[in-house]
């Protein structure tokens, strides 16, 4: 539906405009929590959220140092030991977590993950 998409829209939007890790891992804890919730309801929302849980998790991820980057993958083991994701966007997400060392150069997803970085990062100095 459209409100659906449009929700997950603006938590992408805004997630992505957090500057501390901290508020980033609180919009994946609330998209978490729209996910578990999902389970019994219409699969909309899950279906529009999935798009763009890759990009969240990523910028997420980056922005955390080692210790927080295992809150991160905690969240996505959650979903995975309770099936609230296709396992294709599970892969696809903890994929493009791996070092490139472990996914190989030749590997499309090394490349794509390279992109999100590049295409999600946004100007951090304060804005007058």
């Amino acid at each position: 539906s459209e409100i659906s998409k449009g929700l997950s829209d603006i938590l992408r939007t805004r997630a992505h405009g957090e500057r501390s890790f901290g508020k980033k891992l609180s919009f994946v804890y609330l998209i978490n929590d729209v996910l578990h919730h999902s389970v019994r309801g219409p699969p909309e929302i899950k279906n529009a959220l999935q798009p763009n849980l890759r990009s969240i998790i990523l910028d997420t991820y980056h922005a955390g140092e080692a210790g927080q980057k295992q809150d991160v993958k905690n969240v996505i083991n959650i979903w995975e030991t309770k099936s609230l994701l296709d396992s294709t966007t599970l892969s696809d997400i903890k994929e493009a977590l791996e070092p490139r060392s472990r996914r190989g150069y030749e590997d499309k997803s090394s490349h794509r993950a390279e992109n999100d970085r590049r295409d999600y990062s946004y100007d951090r100095s304060p804005k007058r």
